[in-house]
């Protein structure tokens, strides 16, 4: 008995549908945070978002550890959207009370 030959996209087949899935929910999650982030900044007036609930950034009074890591994450895609299609920048510096 011989195994039957398979064409060479028979073996890549797999690493492919794999590729562009992660590509998939790599951008589609990085829609939705932005989404919600522009939504809450519009609504408190803000030309850059949080990838983050703003209420959770007022509680912390400053960027989260969970904004910082998917800043970094998306950032590549947040350049290209930026580039592209203008979108809006993330969020890299907040500061409160200042003065005090």
């Amino acid at each position: 008995m011989t195994a039957a030959v398979r064409p060479w996209w028979h073996r890549w087949r797999r690493w492919v549908i794999a590729l562009i899935a992660f590509q998939a929910a790599y951008v589609g999650s990085y829609a939705g945070f932005y989404y919600r982030g522009v939504s809450e900044a519009d609504a408190v007036g803000s030309r850059q978002f949080f990838y983050v609930p703003v209420a959770d950034v007022m509680k912390a009074r400053g960027l989260t550890r969970q904004h910082t890591v998917l800043g970094f994450v998306y950032a590549p895609l947040n350049e290209l959207h930026m580039d592209w299609f203008e979108g809006r920048s993330a969020c890299r510096c907040a500061m409160f009370s200042l003065s005090k």
